[in-house]
């Protein structure tokens, strides 16, 4: 975060106790926050004024996901199958084509846009303290995935450090979604 700032001060020292007028503004330009903030004081004999601007890039996915991983559990995939075994719940937040095309066995397909909706109409996997395991195709969706659960209220979330991909690449078994026959 880059902050500048220009200030306006008298000569005179600034009593503590002054009253401040505060002005708060926001804006958008070239996809960058700017936070602006003007404060005056309400002394007519110690004026003072103060504008503060403090730049906040605009964040990309990719960003979102360094950021959720700093946060959440990622079990590395030496680990995986034992985190699987002993989980509640393990949870695919791929997209419907990508878990019918191959999945992890005994993973429970919930797309990552619902998934909080679908834990929460979901009882058995109500309380907090429940072990979820969650993956995706490489672990970004995994690891935001993993951070909303946490401000749920979940405890125990892990995601699989290079999801799908890396359980795929280090040989592991696939299962495939059985398609209905209309024989």
């Amino acid at each position: 975060m880059v902050a500048k700032s220009m200030a306006v001060v008298p000569s005179t020292s600034i009593s503590i106790d002054s009253i401040f007028n505060f002005i708060d503004y926001s804006l958008l330009i070239n996809n960058i926050y700017v936070n602006i903030l003007y404060a005056s004081s309400f002394s007519q004999t110690n004026p003072v004024q103060l504008l503060i601007f403090e730049e906040t890039p605009m964040k990309n996915a990719h960003d979102l996901v360094q950021d959720a991983k700093l946060h959440v559990q990622e079990v590395p995939l030496d680990l995986a199958e034992k985190a699987i075994q002993q989980a509640d719940v393990l949870i695919d937040v791929r997209e419907a084509d990508e878990y019918m095309a191959g999945h992890i066995s005994g993973a429970v397909h919930m797309a990552r846009g619902v998934l909080e909706f679908k834990l929460s109409g979901t009882p058995a996997l109500a309380a907090r303290d429940t072990r979820i395991v969650l993956y995706c195709k490489t672990s970004g969706r995994a690891a935001l995935a993993a951070c909303a659960l946490q401000s749920m209220g979940y405890l125990n979330v892990q995601s699989i450090a290079g999801g799908f991909d890396a359980w795929v690449t280090a040989g592991k078994s696939v299962a495939r979604a059985e398609q209905p026959s209309f024989e």
